[in-house]
């Protein structure tokens, strides 16, 4: 029986210096995307005609669609993949080989026709955004503009939510600014760093301020967005200084920025509040700076007065081993028929529901990619069964929690049979921050999150899970795995 065919688009953020296969690096970062139809892709982006290593630009360039950013970029620092239906398909390469037919102006100069432009308004006529251009910032948004994309790309909702197809990618930061040092500073026809410049590393997932920046630009943007503004210069100071704010009085999260309202001694939006939990709740937490001192403050100086960032220390195996709350892993063996899991351990209260998904899982890892590719890969095709429970163990007795994995066709769920017997593993994926700040992941390691079971949306409390092995699998002795037990924010799909 004949297959049908699958349907993808993947977008991509490639950071400034992203090295080209064709010789040279991307100056200014891009944006662009890639659609599929089983084996068959197709790389679109926005761009001018791309010069020799070396050559100059003469004159005012414009931009038009290309077809090999797919391959000509290396190593992308950000990519995420969303299985979509025929006719999003259809709209998006319709858009993308004519966009002038759908009202995308072709004719302004590149330095205004931006890369994001072209991609958002494809995603907005093929209907999988809501808006044709989120961050609408022309080119004052700086050196490191492009990757502001990357939270809007984050909340874009997955038509097919539990497909195995959905996926995120990262990649380093290139080391842009050390290749520039040995080649002896900028090349004389660069414009100066950008003050963004000085925050590219905070936008780079690696970085342990990222989530915080990530926020609270997504915030600065929407309130923007309600006082008819756009996403500018400005909003980039405010988002530093409230960065240093947050960091100073030490909220982990913003939930709300705020514009403070007139009073008998002050006027609207005089200040600037940061709020951490429900702006409603007299227990929630804030902290507020001057507007004008905000908007004013360049974002070097904002970063050179924020605390340091502490790294978490990544957890030894025996440590690793001994931690009893969400998110944790346990070493395992997977050659050997009979339990390999038994932990009891803590769900713990988190402020959003929509982050207490909770996966349970095997993990790979290992200093190279290839290898730890090839195990997990190992792993799906070859037919890995195993025996999962869940239950919840604080009451007076044990109470079996339903669990559900992956359809086979990777578009939707079914529920485990009542054993808990799964009949293979699916590729998955889970938050990585929560397990960065537990000391379970690094950023010098590669990992592959095989799904064994989803328990959805629990609540706080104490549970137990046990997993088992159902037969000998003397071929997987001595792969380096371990069962992993995380949550995924409901919010990304």
């Amino acid at each position: 029986m004949e297959q049908a065919t699958r349907y993808t688009v993947t977008l991509f953020l490639a950071a400034p210096g992203t090295p080209l296969n064709s010789g040279g690096s991307s100056l200014r970062g891009h944006m662009y995307f890639q659609t599929t139809a089983g084996e068959e892709a197709h790389s679109y982006g926005f761009a001018p005609p791309r010069l020799p290593p070396g050559d100059a630009a003469a004159g005012v360039q414009y931009a038009e669609v290309v077809h090999d950013d797919a391959d000509e970029h290396r190593d992308p620092y950000y990519s995420r993949t969303l299985e979509i239906s025929e006719e999003h398909y259809g709209c998006l390469r319709d858009f993308a080989e004519e966009p002038a037919e759908f009202g995308f102006d072709v004719d302004r100069p590149a330095t205004i026709n931006r890369c994001s432009d072209f991609v958002w308004a494809a995603l907005h006529y093929a209907g999988l955004h809501s808006q044709p251009a989120p961050l609408d910032g022309g080119s004052d948004l700086g050196e490191f503009a492009v990757l502001f994309n990357l939270p809007e790309i984050q909340c874009i909702a997955t038509p097919f939510p539990a497909s195995v197809l959905n996926g995120e990618q990262h990649h380093p930061m290139p080391e842009r600014e050390a290749e520039l040092h040995r080649e002896g500073g900028r090349p004389s026809d660069e414009p100066p760093p950008s003050p963004m410049e000085a925050a590219g590393t905070l936008l780079d997932p690696s970085h342990p301020d990222h989530r915080l920046f990530a926020q609270l630009i997504q915030k600065v943007a929407e309130l923007d967005a309600a006082h008819g503004r756009t996403f500018d210069d400005t909003s980039q100071r405010i988002s530093a200084s409230l960065l240093v704010l947050a960091k100073q009085n030490n909220l982990s999260r913003v939930d709300h920025v705020l514009l403070s309202r007139p009073t008998k001694s002050s006027h609207e939006a005089e200040s600037i509040f940061i709020v951490q939990g429900d702006r409603d709740d007299p227990g929630h937490r804030r902290a507020s700076i001057a507007t004008e001192v905000a908007a004013q403050t360049d974002v070097a100086d904002s970063l050179r007065a924020s605390p340091p960032a502490e790294v978490p220390k990544l957890l030894t195996r025996a440590e690793a081993d001994a931690r009893t709350v969400v998110p944790f892993t346990r070493g395992v063996r997977l050659d050997k028929a009979g339990r390999i899991v038994d932990v009891t351990f803590e769900a713990p209260v988190v402020v959003d529901p929509q982050m207490s998904w909770l996966k349970l899982g095997l993990r790979m890892q290992g200093a190279d990619q290839k290898p730890v590719s090839d195990a997990a890969d190992r792993l799906r095709r070859g037919a890995f069964q195993t025996r999962i429970r869940l239950e919840r163990v604080d009451g007076s007795t044990p109470v079996p929690m339903p669990l559900s994995r992956s359809s086979d066709d990777g578009r939707g769920w079914q529920k485990l049979p009542p054993d808990g017997r799964v009949e293979r593993l699916f590729q998955d994926s889970v938050d990585t921050y929560p397990l960065e700040q537990a000391g379970l992941l690094s950023q010098d390691m590669f990992y592959e999150v095989l799904q064994i079971a989803d328990a959805g949306l629990i609540d706080p409390g104490r549970y137990r899970v046990t997993v088992d092995v159902v037969e000998d699998r003397p071929e997987f002795e001595g792969m380096q795995a371990e069962f992993i037990a995380a949550y995924y924010s409901i919010g990304k799909k």
